[in-house]
């Protein structure tokens, strides 16, 4: 993983994670799950100027509203995640994560996603190098469109759009997603207040069709969005 050190520049750092939980899963009838778990950590950092270890235990729940009418390929219904965490010791901080997927189906042929990735934490007030595996938020490929899922990279965000879908036949499906990140806060990178608005179009014939992508500034085409727009063809 790279991130922006003390002195102010890019350096590459090896992160093992060792983790060891108890967990309670009770299901909530037709409705999804509550988790409450007990979770011991033992985190090595290695790198050329930084090497760590951290051992610290932490409380958790994570409560999953589940409501989609088909796990893999879903069309219609909802799915929403919180997530709690707070610490038992060592360290004094707090966790939130939200994520959630609304499907609405207008026919056959046509299906509208409204869907939303967001973490608050009191992370940055930690002193620089301490927790730094927590800022990495793993969020799917093609939520936030420019962010591959191991790239965000922050102590708070809020991240939400909606993509269009449009089943032509076979298995073409023509795509169109807007996404909007209303902030990035991070004390490992210059984004403080960042404003981004993309929106980008796909095609693919199957799951694994080769993707071109094509770049414009949102001077060019999109000139009504403000930051660049990403196309997918």
């Amino acid at each position: 993983m790279r991130y922006i050190n003390l002195n102010g520049f890019f350096e590459d750092i090896i992160i093992s994670n060792k983790s060891y939980s108890i967990n309670g899963i009770f299901p909530l009838k037709d409705l999804g799950f509550i988790d409450i778990g007990l979770n011991k950590e033992k985190i090595k950092y290695e790198s050329e100027n930084h090497n760590k270890i951290e051992k610290f235990s932490y409380f958790n729940i994570n409560l999953n509203i589940d409501q989609l009418n088909n796990l893999l390929y879903p069309s219609d219904g909802y799915r929403y995640d919180l997530y709690i965490e707070q610490p038992n010791d060592s360290y004094s901080y707090y966790l939130y994560k939200i994520n959630f997927d609304h499907f609405i189906s207008i026919n056959d042929k046509n299906k509208v996603k409204f869907f939303g990735d967001c973490m608050f934490s009191d992370l940055s007030e930690l002193p620089y190098v301490d927790l730094l595996s927590k800022s990495v938020s793993y969020i799917n490929y093609d939520r936030t469109l420019s962010h591959s899922e191991y790239d965000l990279f922050a102590n708070e965000f809020i991240s939400y759009g909606v993509e269009y879908n449009y089943f032509y036949k076979n298995s073409t499906t023509f795509r169109l997603i807007y996404n909007r990140i209303d902030s990035i806060i991070s004390k490992y990178k210059d984004e403080d207040n960042l404003h981004k608005q993309k929106i980008e179009a796909k095609k693919y014939n199957a799951p694994l069709h080769p993707l071109r992508r094509l770049t414009r500034s949102g001077a060019g085409v999109w000139r009504h969005f403000a930051c660049k727009t990403n196309i997918r063809i």
